[in-house]
């Protein structure tokens, strides 16, 4: 007899569908393969395969909206405390002076810079938005 704690279920989740931001849409899609090295832990390398949805209508690349949610929320994130440090060191670590507030502006200018850094993910939120916005009686 089978202890049912040694049962383990391999079925995947919910998987999430990828979104056409060109077609505005969830479309059928085909899967491409793509690989790239990756190392290893002997110093070595070795390929991974990668599998990325495009779209049937357009041939477009889709995007997981959920992945482009936690890019671009865990950029935010980093920039906002990365911001935060900046601000105590420039205030709080060094005295005020010119130099420091010039470094904090640079700072804040560059962390501003970084945020936009996933333009494309960006991009996609933004046409999905604005598609549910114009269908707000369409659900996923």
């Amino acid at each position: 007899m089978t202890d049912e704690k040694e049962i383990i279920d391999l079925t995947e989740g919910e998987k999430e569908e990828p979104w056409c931001a060109n077609c505005g849409q969830f479309t059928d899609y085909r899967r491409k393969w793509s690989t790239f090295p990756r190392a290893d832990l002997d110093g070595g390398s070795y390929t991974q395969n990668e599998e990325i949805p495009y779209c049937v209508t357009c041939d477009s690349r889709m995007h997981y909206l959920g992945v482009c949610r936690r890019v671009v929320w865990g950029v935010r994130f980093i920039c906002f405390f990365s911001g935060v440090i900046s601000t105590l060191l420039c205030f709080v670590l060094f005295t005020p002076s010119a130099y420091s507030l010039l470094g904090w502006i640079f700072s804040i200018l560059l962390l501003g810079g970084v945020s936009k850094l996933p333009a494309q993910s960006l991009y996609v939120l933004k046409q999905y938005n604005s598609k549910q916005s114009n269908h707000p009686h369409q659900s996923m």
